[in-house]
């Protein structure tokens, strides 16, 4: 828990981030039980947190003069507080770019992975039905398409995900949806 707080430090103390990874890699390298499922868990704690800043964000329904009224703003304080730490969407870019370290231990627990992949793309990873079934809304921005990246060159790293069973969901997803994107860069990882 510590080594990955340590990816919440300012924006201005980035020269320690490479060195925390690294060192997060070798531990869950070495000792993948002690720290894997902390981990896992983590990462789909902050991509609940980038979905719940992307959903408030959307959902502007209220008038101005709701906005400021003081339940409204301990409310949003309480969810949104301000901070001078990493953005979320760092954190999971650090997080992803730390599982593309060990990708042999990526690999070998794709069925945690995977889900995380799926939510993140718009599926309810609990059953994913059909690839044509997913919330569009997760899937825009330019923060959603680096984070799309990180998450491709991931899977490209482990070479073989097929131990889960949501793989052949993920690689129809992959074929049916990003294929047909028009961005060359998603379309090569």
């Amino acid at each position: 828990n510590g080594m990955i707080g340590l990816f919440h430090i300012n924006n201005q103390s980035t020269e320690i981030w490479e060195p925390v990874s690294q060192c997060l890699a070798a531990l869950m390298e070495k000792h993948t039980g002690a720290v894997w499922n902390d981990f896992v868990h983590y990462l789909g704690q902050c991509q609940l947190k980038l979905e719940a800043v992307r959903n408030h964000s959307e959902n502007e329904n209220y008038s101005i003069s709701q906005k400021h009224t003081g339940l409204m703003e301990c409310f949003n304080s309480f969810l949104f507080p301000p901070s001078s730490s990493t953005p979320t969407s760092d954190v999971v870019s650090l997080l992803l770019k730390t599982l593309q370290k060990v990708p042999t231990v990526a690999q070998s627990r794709a069925s945690d992975i995977l889900p995380l992949l799926l939510k993140f793309m718009g599926y309810k990873s609990e059953n994913p039905l059909r690839v044509g079934l997913y919330n569009g809304g997760a899937c825009k921005g330019k923060e959603w398409k680096g984070l799309l990246k990180q998450w491709l060159t991931l899977l490209k790293l482990m070479k073989n995900p097929r131990s889960s069973r949501f793989s052949q969901f993920v690689n129809d997803v992959l074929h049916n949806r990003f294929l047909d994107d028009n961005d060359a860069e998603i379309q090569m990882n």
